[in-house]
């Protein structure tokens, strides 16, 4: 059948034939090459995500005692059964009092701990992007995987 393709068959296997049009997968990897070829050139001018200060203002929350807080009383709650909890809450307007103000802090914890997040997978890719420079890259991914591995 003549489709205006050429085919070659191969030596190595009847089954293998090569064409001379192009495949859907090298045009996807020719678009993938264009988009590595953009990441990398916007990476080139990027300018830091956070200044040291930032840096040192997000340790300091981190380390801060009103998280050490919200984070207790959190995971206090969640250690209590809800009858437990409805009972603390129901039987003393203090303690409603105090878990409702730890309500708004947790939440407020929460809302830094998502956006701590975002900045740590963020973190990530940049480190990912700055070691596609090297051209050991694969080596050094395998010798840390093989090594997070072996200390599992």
């Amino acid at each position: 059948m003549d489709d205006g393709i050429l085919r070659i068959e191969s030596t190595q296997s009847p089954s293998v034939k090569a064409t001379s049009k192009p495949t859907k997968r090298a045009a996807k990897r020719r678009e993938g090459d264009a988009f590595a070829d953009k990441i990398f050139s916007e990476f080139d001018t990027d300018p830091a995500d956070i200044t040291r200060e930032q840096l040192d203002q997000i340790e300091a929350d981190f380390l801060g005692l009103s998280n050490r807080r919200s984070r207790r009383a959190a995971l206090g709650s969640l250690a209590q059964s809800g009858p437990e909890l409805t009972k603390l809450v129901t039987e003393d307007r203090a303690m409603a009092l105090a878990f409702t103000e730890a309500r708004l802090a947790i939440e407020g914890y929460a809302s830094r701990m998502q956006l701590f997040a975002d900045l740590m997978l963020r973190a990530s890719t940049r480190i990912s992007i700055a070691l596609c420079g090297r051209p050991d890259m694969v080596a050094l991914i395998d010798e840390v995987n093989a090594a997070e591995v072996a200390h599992v």
